[in-house]
């Protein structure tokens, strides 16, 4: 499902794509989306790859535009920007009606904070680049590999696995937990991050982090 403004748009996969708005059903297309994503009053449908069988990528507010033939491997908004990932062929911007390409690697993971956009490439140890930040100019920020990331407000939050969890913001890297996090979900302020239940008897706890500068503390959860 994704919403653009207040309607609501559903993958109903063999029978397509359906427009939720007022009360009533409209069918948008008949094809079986691989992705979807909002941006301004646009949506942006994946149906992939032409030299694969797809329709390629087409944006719709109304009426559809196909913007390429090619595959999509994922997709991310800055501000009115998309920026696509297209697999081994590189990112590319979609901005005023035209693609350029911004960076020849694959990423591995995307994420928009406020006017930038985070760039996971892999690890350099492991063969990839590292993480990057990209608003017009690129910016490595780390040579460790990513294994999530996170924003509260303008804060990068990443999961840098048997390394813990960091924020990033203005410019630094301050740690704020030594575990592994197996899930994070910015709500407002407050990230709430899962490190995993500890069965102590008949109850289960999870660890949490109950703003978004604090520390993990332990949550009765049953």
């Amino acid at each position: 499902m994704c919403a653009v403004g207040n309607d609501l748009h559903v993958d109903f996969g063999p029978i397509g794509l359906w427009r939720y708005a007022s009360g009533a059903w409209t069918k948008v297309a008949g094809s079986n989306p691989e992705g979807m994503l909002a941006v301004g009053s646009d949506l942006y449908v994946d149906f992939g790859g032409v030299s694969t069988g797809g329709l390629g990528l087409y944006k719709y507010n109304g009426t559809w535009t196909r913007i390429t033939n090619s595959d999509s491997e994922g997709m991310c908004a800055v501000g009115n920007d998309l920026h696509v990932d297209f697999g081994p062929i590189g990112l590319w911007r979609y901005a005023s009606g035209a693609l350029t390409k911004v960076a020849n690697s694959n990423p591995e993971g995307m994420l928009a904070v406020g006017s930038d956009l985070y760039v996971d490439f892999g690890g350099v140890s492991t063969g990839g680049l590292g993480l990057y930040k990209y608003n017009g100019t690129w910016t490595r920020i780390t040579n460790s590999d990513s294994e999530g990331m996170c924003a509260v407000g303008n804060d990068l939050h990443v999961d840098f696995g048997p390394i813990g969890l960091w924020r990033y913001a203005s410019g630094a890297w301050t740690k704020v937990a030594g575990s592994n996090p197996e899930g994070m979900l910015a709500v407002g302020s407050d990230l709430y991050v899962d490190f995993g239940g500890v069965s102590t008897g008949a109850s289960v706890y999870t660890s949490i982090t109950v703003r978004g500068r604090g520390s993990p503390v332990a949550m009765l959860k049953g």
